[in-house]
């Protein structure tokens, strides 16, 4: 966030230089009309000292002052443009400042993005790591499952051989019973 306070920073001298800029015109300004009325007095001092130029006098003299007459004119505009150029410095001021007030309001943004960014990354992973889990778990399940079953069906196949020997004719069902009755005794 260095960056955008440099630029703030520029912009604040860009301000400042185009305020003393402006200070120095007004100051050259007073200067040009204090040597301008040291000339016109120069002159009205050479005109009294050659009082037989006269006629030849009065007519630079008349000249001289008709410059001077619109100097005024001119001073007072070259007053409006600095007062002018003054606002503008005033305005790019202004902006600069709300410039740099809408950089740190999206630096701040940012770094609450990058907070959530890093928050959802943190969650994402962790999901990651419960279905990782949950799929080896329905896979341990379902090899369960299929164990289950195919003991059913030996249960189930072994179950339809015994009824097959039980249900037989007289003489294989009471040779079943007595395999029945001696697979029993023997077990217990």
């Amino acid at each position: 966030m260095v960056l955008p306070r440099i630029k703030a920073h520029r912009y604040l001298f860009v301000g400042q230089f185009l305020t003393g800029l402006v200070q120095f015109m007004e100051s050259l300004l007073v200067f040009l009309v204090v040597l301008l009325l040291g000339a016109v007095s120069a002159l009205f001092y050479l005109l009294l000292r050659r009082r037989e130029e006269r006629k030849d006098l009065a007519a630079v003299l008349a000249e001289k002052l008709a410059r001077l007459e619109a100097l005024p004119q001119t001073v007072a505009g070259v007053q409006l443009e600095l007062r002018s150029l003054m606002e503008r410095v005033l305005t790019v001021e202004q902006n600069q400042q709300g410039l740099g007030q809408s950089l740190e309001t999206v630096a701040t943004s940012l770094a609450r993005t990058d907070t959530s960014t890093a928050t959802l990354l943190e969650t994402a992973a962790a999901i990651r790591t419960e279905l990782s889990g949950a799929k080896e778990g329905l896979a341990a399940l379902q090899a369960q499952v299929k164990a289950r079953q195919e003991l059913e069906q030996r249960t189930a196949a072994s179950i339809r051989r015994l009824e097959a020997v039980i249900a037989g004719t007289q003489t294989k069902g009471v040779a079943g019973e007595n395999i029945l009755v001696r697979s029993i005794l023997t077990r217990a």
